[in-house]
C-alpha cells in the first residue's frame, strides 16, 4: 500500500502544476479546477488503431519451406506526427509479425521445461528472411485525444500469422492443402501436404 501511495502520488500531474504554475493556476490545482489545456484530459473512452497486411508466399512442396516475397501494410494512424517514423514502425511490426508467423515458437518438453529459452534454439527472422516491407498509412484524426493520435507501434503484426498462413494454403490449394497452427515451419507445412495427400487418397 505504501509502494502504491507514493507510486500515485509521483505520477499525479497537480504535483507537477504546483511546483512549476503561477499562483491562480495552483490554486485552481488545489480546489480540483484543473485549468483546461494544462492539466487532465477526460479520454471520453478508447480509439484502437486499424490496420491490414497482405503477403505473397512462394512454397516449396518438397520441403515444405516458405518465403515471403512480398508484404504490403497499411493502417489508419490518426495523426502522423513524425510520417517517417510512422513508416518505420509499420515496418518494424511486420518484421515483427514475420518472426512471429514463421520462426518463434516456446517449446517445453514432458516435464515443462523451457526448451527455447536461448537465442540457439529461439529462431528469429534474419534480413534474408524478410522482404523490402511496403508500407502506408493513412490519417482520420481521432476524438479521443487533443491530438488525434492512435497506436501504431505494433499494427504490421498482427495479421502476418494469418496473412502468411492463408497465402501457404492458396500456394497449395490444388492439394486442398489446411495450416491451422503457428509458426509456419517447414515441418508443420510438410505434415500439412501429407496429411492432405493421404485424405485424398482415402477418399478416391
Amino acid at each position: 500500500a505504501l509502494f502504491r501511495d507514493n507510486f500515485r502520488k509521483r505520477l499525479d500531474p497537480r504535483r507537477k502544476l504546483q511546483a512549476a504554475a503561477p499562483e491562480p493556476v495552483r490554486a485552481a490545482v488545489e480546489n480540483e479546477r484543473v485549468h483546461p489545456g494544462i492539466g487532465e484530459h477526460d479520454l471520453g473512452g478508447t480509439d484502437a488503431a486499424g490496420g491490414g497486411v497482405a503477403v505473397v508466399v512462394e512454397v516449396d512442396e518438397a520441403t515444405g519451406a516458405v518465403r515471403v516475397r512480398r508484404v504490403v501494410v497499411g493502417a489508419d494512424v490518426g495523426r502522423a506526427v513524425n510520417p517517417a517514423l510512422v513508416e518505420a514502425q509499420l515496418a518494424g511490426g511486420a518484421v515483427f509479425g514475420i518472426g512471429n508467423a514463421m520462426l518463434e515458437s516456446l517449446e517445453y518438453d514432458t516435464e515443462g521445461q523451457l526448451l527455447t529459452g536461448t537465442l540457439l534454439d529461439y529462431a528469429l527472422p534474419l534480413s534474408t528472411d524478410v522482404p523490402a516491407i511496403e508500407a502506408f498509412y493513412q490519417e482520420i484524426p481521432a476524438h479521443t485525444n487533443p491530438l488525434g493520435l492512435r497506436g501504431v507501434g505494433e499494427c504490421g503484426n498482427p495479421g502476418l500469422g494469418a496473412a502468411i498462413a492463408n497465402a501457404v494454403c492458396d500456394a497449395l490449394r490444388d492439394l486442398d492443402v489446411r495450416v491451422t497452427a503457428l509458426p509456419v515451419t517447414p515441418a508443420r507445412v510438410r505434415a500439412a501436404i501429407e496429411a492432405a495427400v493421404h485424405a485424398r487418397a482415402a477418399g478416391g
